[in-house]
């Protein structure tokens, strides 16, 4: 009796000792931190505006007695647009013309003959659509990171052309949060017209950091994690705080050093203290004969 105890009892804490610690292996993807050079974006909506524009006005009060252009017709600097005559008694009976102060086309005229304009009275535009520019508004807390020169796309639609920056509003807008920037078309070809809305893409300054993929980020409870790998290979779980979006990863702000090592991807279910095996990276398989 006596012997078949101990035989049950050292069975026991046999089995207890392989469920405590045989724990199966989890295959994983990883991956270790360095720091590298990294091109940060900003992509916002932005709109095609004159760079040279002419405003249609009367010099004096009067009713329209012809029109010399249209809506869409080209013209040329200092050309008459339209005449008016001064009908009040007394006034000297001649016409006068409303010159266009720029070349460009007729994209605004908000006239016709007989109409009674005021001296001052906005009559319409003349653009000039070989000189446009490109303008969008940033985020506040973009505006600093943002300086003459730095180079864009804008794009409209299958169309797209290089631009660069040429101004950045040091004001922010208190009911957008935002601030406006100017960027000049830097490749020729382009085709839109002012009014039409794309997207700007705007290069910052390159910065050399430590990102890492989206696939191994964890948020547990409003916290962001990712499951290092000790040197024991086994799982513990550290916050980190992360910030823009590169591509496919993010920036890293705080949690992590050169040298770490994360788990991207597993094969199975793992808990902060889980044993792990590295996946073997995949190379190019020889054909056999």
């Amino acid at each position: 009796m006596k012997h078949i105890l101990v035989f049950v009892i050292s069975t026991f804490v046999t089995i207890g000792s392989f469920a405590k610690n045989d724990v199966p292996e989890v295959l994983v993807e990883a991956l270790v931190m360095e720091k590298k050079l990294l091109q940060p974006k900003l992509q916002v909506p932005a709109t095609v505006e004159p760079l040279v524009q002419g405003r249609l006005t009367a010099e004096i009060s009067g009713t329209v007695t012809r029109l010399r252009k249209r809506l869409g017709e080209k013209v040329k600097q200092n050309e008459a647009i339209f005449y008016i005559k001064n009908l009040q008694v007394g006034a000297e009976f001649r016409e006068y013309a409303v010159r266009t102060p720029v070349s460009g086309e007729v994209t605004a005229l908000n006239v016709r003959v007989g109409a009674y304009v005021e001296a001052g009275q906005l009559m319409g535009h003349v653009i000039d659509s070989r000189s446009l520019l490109i303008r969008a508004e940033v985020p506040a807390a973009y505006s600093s990171k943002l300086k003459a020169g730095q180079k864009a796309e804008f794009k409209l639609g299958s169309e797209q052309v290089d631009a660069a920056i040429i101004g950045v509003a040091k004001h922010i807008k208190a009911s957008t949060g935002t601030a406006s920037v100017e960027l000049q078309p830097t490749s020729t070809g382009m085709s839109f017209v002012s009014g039409s809305v794309g997207y700007v893409t705007i290069y910052l300054d390159p910065i050399d950091t430590i990102a890492i993929p989206v696939a191994s980020i964890l948020e547990i409870a409003d916290k962001v994690y990712v499951r290092i790998i000790n040197s024991d290979d086994r799982i513990n779980l550290r916050e980190v705080e992360l910030g823009d979006m590169i591509g496919q990863e993010r920036v890293l702000l705080k949690g992590l050093e050169p040298g770490d090592e994360i788990v991207v991807r597993a094969t199975d279910h793992i808990r902060e203290g889980d044993p792990i095996r590295r996946q073997k990276p995949t190379g190019d398989k020889k054909s056999g004969s």
